[in-house]
């Protein structure tokens, strides 16, 4: 019996020997928050519900394999000596990854990645590209890339987000997305001066902000809060010949050499309609559906404005120029007189103190325009430059 007894103790001991030996499962779970302090962590996780971050004293790169979720947070803030990231096995991101001050950081590469709430690449001077899944990552609420040096944004392939801010990037000249929707703001701004932005797909936005642009076409926008185009000195052409409404304002503001505008579908402007310092747009002549609008004002060197169907201005008129605008003030001078603008009116023409901002030139039509209430002007006149008046305030 005691001889049994010391065998059955000896295969025990033997059978613990043998588990010892082998190689533990990965935990399938990990409900807590992680931090990285080696550049080749071992994690045992499928799913992490917390968050993971970055040491910022790992240098070199950094291999991240194991985890397949992380339900919180990436975090790799100021590793000012990490050269390269990469996972295979990340697929998802449920809070924000966030690349931040990596000043050496030349290569991201997560091949797994479709989807992330938050994106944010801040301040990697020498990233020049992302390496993400097959189909790039196509489920976002959030973009944000700020002074990077990303030439392409091939991988982000969205089709609904809340917001993306796209800014100085120096070397990046195409935005070309498959964004549909963009619910609160798109802002691109401060990239390479010849930034070209194609959105064929986008059909509804609310705030769309660009600076430093080239061109810009997005033809089935249909609806947008806000549409601003300022300083761009190389932008040559706007074309939104679907959107039939904005929402707050229309602004175009010191766009050197714009010459052509397109909104032909557009038919109402909730806020204001700003056009100034285009000084090369001669025709503002591109909205022949548009029939209300909140607020007007325009000062420049143009010599052609047709806005045929305008019938409704809620708040104020302000226009000034350079040039004999005397019969575009007689339309104004009709709407005001009919009762269809509802604040203050005033046009102004030959106005030498227009390029300061300043006030002068000859008020007022010189002669009534026609009862029909369609807007038509064209006088021949050489460019004498920008024209600019103060009027109402901006919503920007």
């Amino acid at each position: 019996m005691r001889s049994a007894t010391l065998v059955s103790a000896a295969l025990a001991v033997a059978g613990i020997a043998s588990v010892a030996n082998r190689p533990l499962l990965a935990v399938s779970t990990c409900a807590q928050d992680i931090t990285v302090t080696q550049p080749t962590p071992v994690i045992a996780c499928d799913y992490i519900t917390g968050d993971v971050t970055v040491d910022s004293a790992i240098t070199g790169s950094l291999y991240i394999d194991g985890p397949k979720q992380i339900k919180g947070d990436l975090i790799i803030n100021n590793a000012t000596q990490l050269i390269s990231i990469s996972s295979p096995s990340i697929n998802a991101i449920g809070g924000t990854l966030r690349l931040q001050g990596l000043q050496l950081l030349s290569s991201f590469d997560m091949k797994s990645l479709t989807s992330v709430k938050n994106l944010e690449l801040i301040n990697l001077n020498q990233l020049s590209g992302l390496s993400l899944g097959t189909s790039g990552v196509t489920k976002a609420s959030s973009i944000r890339i700020q002074d990077t040096f990303i030439s392409d944004l091939s991988g982000l392939n969205v089709a609904t987000a809340d917001n993306i801010t796209i800014s100085n990037n120096a070397r990046l000249n195409m935005f070309d997305s498959k964004l549909q929707n963009v619910t609160n703001i798109l802002s691109v701004v401060d990239n390479a001066s010849n930034m070209q932005i194609k959105m064929n797909s986008l059909e509804n936005a609310g705030e769309l902000d660009f600076r430093s642009i080239k061109s810009f076409d997005a033809p089935i926008l249909g609806t947008a809060s806000r549409v601003s185009f300022q300083e761009s000195p190389e932008l040559l052409s706007v074309s939104a010949n679907n959107l039939t409404s904005i929402k707050d304002s229309l602004t175009l503001d010191n766009n050197k050499k714009l010459t052509n505008i397109s909104f032909t579908a557009l038919q109402t402007i909730s806020g204001d309609m700003t056009i100034r310092n285009n000084t090369a747009l001669m025709k503002i002549n591109q909205f022949p559906e548009l029939k209300s609008i909140g607020s007007v004002l325009l000062a420049g060197s143009f010599n052609t404005v047709e806005i045929p169907k305008l019938n409704d201005i809620k708040g104020t008129v302000t226009v000034t120029s350079t040039t004999d605008i005397s019969e575009f003030c007689g339309f104004f001078d009709n709407l005001k007189t009919k009762g269809l603008i509802r604040g203050k009116e005033s046009c102004t023409s030959n106005n030498e103190k227009a390029n300061e901002g300043g006030k002068g030139g000859t008020s007022g039509s010189g002669k009534n325009s026609t009862d029909s209430g369609a807007m038509s002007f064209s006088v021949n006149t050489a460019m004498l430059g920008f024209a600019a008046a103060a009027g109402f305030a901006q919503l920007f």
